[in-house]
């Protein structure tokens, strides 16, 4: 009987635990939410009924490119908070997420471009980031693709560190940051039984503090947080004291990071966002190669250049990313790292070759 007392009050416990991880968020002020909707900066302006029911009538015409969707969006919005909510209420309600694709992320080789989401209107998280971010810089809006994990309250054995399972995105508007994960807001799915009536807007222009419970991204930048959370907190913080918290234990002026990368090169831009993610989680010791090799896949892809060939140029900058890959992981000490290198390797000579082609051609 005492025995049985114990194993309940545990369990108790266990869920008081889980329940206040969730409530007790510093600095957020819950009054601050209604039906979801995150009004806790007071610059967020814009007539979003009146947004959200002219995406509702929008044309397969209207929608079938990213420029002519931002056309018709810059009919009706009269700034870009209104623009990244209509961009947000389309793919709610106008893209299914690709349920069985999503079981199967391993075997997942590509995301797709922004115009194939687009003409498909079915993806997974990484090819909503990829539209989402594509809507933004069509539309002159600042925009960045965010990879991460994510973790439900009760998933204390969540995540792993090379396990990222998510992509959303950050935008800047009137010089400030946001978070927004699209896919989170869908309401509809290839498995028709997950099917929701309405989007979701808790993840629409969504408070740090709420966002950082069920999303980490690798870059501790994009938590946009002057404290972030490290990774073992995040994992186990229903469980964690407040001292294991804090990342090196130093304010971080995120919002001056973030924006000298705007000023950056592209290529050296994602090198300093793949380097910050290593000294986040050092123990993940191939991050960096892994970040830059994806970027390259970027770049030799056709669709996403939206180009009908790739040309010399393109082969250089690919070239370029993947010998700092192959310089970032000479430096680590595993057993693994010399298999990664002949991986890379291979990849410059088949670059090379078509590069070298091309501009033989040329000349």
């Amino acid at each position: 009987m005492l025995k049985s007392l114990k194993n309940t009050f545990l369990i108790l416990l266990f869920l008081v635990k889980i329940s206040t991880g969730l409530s007790q968020i510093r600095g957020l002020d819950t009054s601050l939410y209604v039906y979801g909707e995150p009004l806790y900066n007071k610059k967020i302006v814009g007539d979003f009924i009146k947004v959200d029911s002219m995406i509702e009538i929008i044309s397969p015409k209207q929608s079938k490119t990213s420029s002519s969707l931002v056309e018709y969006c810059n009919t009706f919005c009269t700034n870009d908070y209104e623009k990244v909510r209509a961009f947000y209420t389309f793919i709610g309600n106008q893209v299914t997420y690709d349920s069985e694709k999503g079981k199967n992320r391993k075997k997942i080789t590509r995301q797709l471009s922004a115009k194939e989401t687009l003409s498909s209107k079915k993806g997974v998280c990484g090819d909503v980031a990829v539209l989402f971010k594509d809507l933004c810089k069509t539309a002159s809006i600042p925009c960045e693709y965010v990879v991460g994990y994510t973790k439900k309250p009760y998933q204390f054995w969540k995540p792993k560190r090379k396990d990222l399972d998510h992509a959303w995105n950050v935008v800047k508007i009137d010089s400030t940051w946001y978070l927004i994960d699209a896919t989170w807001g869908m309401r509809k799915f290839t498995d028709q039984k997950k099917n929701v009536p309405d989007v979701n807007y808790l993840f629409f222009l969504a408070h740090p503090y709420l966002f950082i419970q069920n999303h980490l991204p690798v870059d501790p930048n994009y938590q946009l947080m002057e404290y972030p959370f490290t990774f073992n907190f995040f994992k186990w913080h229903q469980f964690s004291s407040k001292k294991n918290r804090l990342y090196n234990n130093t304010k971080m002026d995120f919002n001056a990071n973030l924006n000298n990368r705007l000023n950056l090169k592209w290529e050296d831009a994602i090198l300093q966002g793949a380097l910050d993610a290593y000294h986040f989680n050092p123990k993940n010791k191939f991050i960096v190669g892994a970040i830059l090799l994806w970027y390259v896949d970027e770049v030799t892809d056709v669709k996403k250049q939206n180009k009908k060939k790739l040309d010399a140029e393109d082969y250089k900058l690919a070239l370029k990313i993947l010998r700092e890959a192959k310089n970032q992981v000479a430096k680590i000490e595993d057993k693994k790292t010399d298999g990664f290198i002949r991986y890379i390797d291979k990849q410059i000579g088949e670059l090379d070759k078509k590069r070298a082609r091309l501009e033989k051609k040329k000349s």
